[in-house]
């Protein structure tokens, strides 16, 4: 049997997939789901992911497609959207998208708001 996990983006937090949830729950498309929370907004969610079985499917959105990599968890199947392997590199002008990035990550913490309304 396959455990299918969803891994949000940068400034969600799991109920970014709450659509797609009540799809495959009113269809009995799948059983085993998981919603896992990067903690973006402090919610301090434990993810528990199944490192032993070799039948994980990953479904990601932006940063979660970086973050289940730097992780090195095995599975059977990925699907991403809207993310790049290297999100500088993939900027017309990666200096300048790296200073930006950089100010984005200082300003976040005191003003998470003001940072992901210009995000």
């Amino acid at each position: 049997m396959f455990d299918i996990y969803f891994i949000h983006g940068w400034g969600f937090d799991k109920s970014f997939w709450l659509p797609a949830s009540k799809y495959i729950k009113q269809n009995e498309l799948i059983r085993s789901l998981f919603f896992l929370d990067l903690n973006f907004f402090g919610s301090n969610t434990k993810n528990k992911i199944n490192r032993n079985s070799k039948m994980n499917i990953f479904i990601t959105h932006s940063y979660g497609f970086h973050w289940i990599l730097e992780k090195k968890i095995d599975f059977i199947g990925l699907i991403n959207f809207f993310s790049a392997p290297s999100f500088i590199n993939f900027q017309k002008n990666p200096k300048k998208a790296k200073v930006t990035l950089n100010l984005m990550i200082k300003k976040f913490e005191s003003s998470p708001n003001f940072v992901l309304e210009k995000f």
